[in-house]
């Protein structure tokens, strides 16, 4: 079951009832402002398709950020992740031969 959350997500009520909600479902929003409001260590598996920052038109994202900017949004993505995967977690990431290379060296500098 897919969940958009992106049209309810307000970090202020994403509570540990909603969260409840979430287990054994796929969650499509904002990866940062969603995986702030879940608890450490809890989740089984991420899967991420982030925009590959190529200059695709999107309706609410900008696809073109300076390079500096990608980068410094992957990491924050990044930590999220790391933070919310358990220990027995896996991550899995889509990502364009443009910026494998840099994801490769940041995954290997948190895991």
């Amino acid at each position: 079951m897919l969940i958009d959350l992106n049209p309810f997500i307000k970090p202020i009520i994403m509570n540990s009832i909603i969260f409840s909600k979430m287990i054994n479902k796929v969650v499509l929003g904002d990866a940062v402002k969603i995986m702030k409001n879940i608890p450490d260590n809890s989740i089984d598996l991420v899967f991420a398709d982030p925009p590959y920052n190529i200059g695709i038109k999107y309706d609410n994202y900008k696809d073109k950020l300076p390079q500096k900017d990608y980068i410094k949004w992957t990491d924050k993505w990044f930590d999220e992740v790391t933070r919310v995967l358990k220990q027995t977690g896996s991550l899995y990431v889509a990502i364009n031969d443009e910026n494998a290379a840099e994801f490769v060296a940041m995954l290997k500098n948190i895991c």
